[in-house]
């Protein structure tokens, strides 16, 4: 599976002086890779302005001693909470 990063976040960490001579902008292959790879990730559900449902404000968690639930109140129907959508807006905790 693909990996997402934040190219602001290496082009910012680049600067920085982690390069092996600042001024030169030459790399082999094997560099971009493993600097690449030593970069986070960033979560393609956040990045598209998503939140997962056990983040949403919306979400109705509940149980009893029969049952336990997780309900939308804004689409009206049951979910998990790995769940996204774009309607969904996270929690203020």
């Amino acid at each position: 599976m693909a990996r997402l990063i934040d190219a602001d976040d290496f082009l910012k960490w680049l600067d920085v002086g982690h390069l092996r001579n600042p001024g030169e902008v030459c790399f082999c292959e094997a560099d971009v890779a493993h600097m690449i790879k030593s970069r986070a990730t960033v979560d393609p559900v956040h990045a598209a302005g998503a939140c997962y449902c056990n983040e949403c404000k919306f979400t109705c968690i509940g149980e009893n001693e029969v049952e336990s639930w997780c309900y939308c109140k804004m689409t009206n129907r049951n979910i998990n909470l790995t769940d996204f959508c774009s309607w969904g807006q996270r929690r203020e905790e």
